[in-house]
């Protein structure tokens, strides 16, 4: 997948951040696509392990344009603002003589490059959309009931790109 390709996966694609804030930003990126919920427990439920049903919010790639952003899944055309590079540099020269140049965000695309045609009537163009989510979760059997817990259920968290999700976070308390 190249890099143009890339930029029309998601509206917040972890390459747009580095390129602003640079690797020190992983950790934050990680922790926004990951969901997290607090479970309160009955103790011997916690320790013989038990199966429960959550509830909880997360970002998905909108089913009803396919990620496209456009009403039709028409691929989306290069930002006219930013001539697809997500980016626009302002250049400001003070009285004095000096200048100072600085790198944002598209206004317009919202960094990510590209636009819909014709955006979506579910997701507004933006390709993601916030979803409430059921899932069956298992927690296995504890027999150090009286601590917290935190289990990681891979994949269940908000989307990322490439078809990559965070994960779901639960801490499990009694």
């Amino acid at each position: 997948m190249n890099d143009s390709d890339r930029k029309t996966q998601g509206m917040f694609d972890d390459d747009m951040f580095r390129g602003f804030f640079g690797d020190g930003l992983n950790h934050f990126i990680e922790a926004h696509n990951n969901c997290h919920i607090h479970l309160k427990v009955a103790y011997d439920e916690l320790k013989n392990g038990c199966s429960k049903v959550v509830f909880y919010s997360r970002k998905k790639l909108c089913q009803s344009c396919a990620g496209t952003g456009d009403a039709n899944k028409e691929p989306p055309s290069q930002c006219p603002a930013c001539s697809g590079s997500g980016t626009n540099t302002k250049t400001k020269t003070g009285f004095l003589g000096w200048t100072k140049t600085t790198t944002e965000a598209c206004s317009y695309c919202f960094g990510v490059g590209s636009i819909a045609k014709t955006p979506c009537f579910t997701c507004k163009g933006y390709r993601i959309i916030e979803v409430s989510e059921r899932q069956v979760i298992s927690i296995p059997a504890s027999p150090m009931t009286h601590v917290a817990h935190t289990f990681t259920y891979p994949g269940l968290g908000n989307y990322i790109n490439d078809d990559t999700n965070g994960d779901l976070t639960v801490k499990v308390v009694t």
